[in-house]
């Protein structure tokens, strides 16, 4: 076996893992967003606890991002692309 040849598997799975992957994201994404009051009925303690929350959540995303972009770049490079 060749190195093509040795690498469509890795190919694969790197492309089956990417699509598991992708499909839990949009899992997550149609579920609904919970309810957020209106802020002047949120006292302090509860609007430091959603912008935690924010935070923890806008870190996620920008790993996910990364990560899914070193996928697809690393995935170009398997591919020739």
């Amino acid at each position: 076996m060749d190195d093509a040849t040795n690498s469509l598997p890795l190919s694969q799975m790197a492309l089956d893992r990417l699509s598991a992957a992708l499909d839990r994201l949009e899992g997550v994404l149609t579920r609904p967003l919970p309810q957020i009051p209106a802020a002047d009925a949120v006292d302090g303690e509860e609007m430091q606890q959603i912008r935690e929350d924010f935070a923890r959540l806008d870190d996620a995303t920008r790993v996910v991002e990364t990560r899914l972009s070193g996928i697809i770049e690393r995935l170009r490079i398997v591919l020739g692309d």
